[in-house]
């Protein structure tokens, strides 16, 4: 896998599952950047972004109508994953990156 390829399996981690609040404020609140990134820009986060904003977290998304509607006057919004604009932007936005 990318991360695995790249020498981040310390630094980035992935939880497929649901959250309660709670939960997902502690993750928030221990994380450096809060990346959300979809293919389909019609897709909705669940809240996400604005709780990552609430926890001071830097935020690097990918332009979903949601992602832009709440990021567009203070955070990068880049192109689709996968893109080198959105991997610059990811791995700028990593410390020691």
């Amino acid at each position: 896998n990318l991360t695995e390829e790249l020498g981040l399996n310390d630094n980035v981690k992935f939880y497929n599952k649901y959250m309660e609040l709670n939960e997902l404020i502690d993750y928030l609140c221990a994380t450096d950047v809060y990346v959300s990134a979809s293919i389909d820009k019609n897709q909705i986060s669940s809240g996400t972004i604005p709780y990552a904003m609430g926890c001071g977290k830097a935020v690097i998304a990918t332009p979903s109508l949601y992602a832009i509607e709440n990021l567009s006057n203070y955070t990068l919004i880049g192109p689709r994953p996968g893109s080198r604009t959105f991997t610059r932007a990811t791995k700028g936005g990593l410390p020691g990156a």
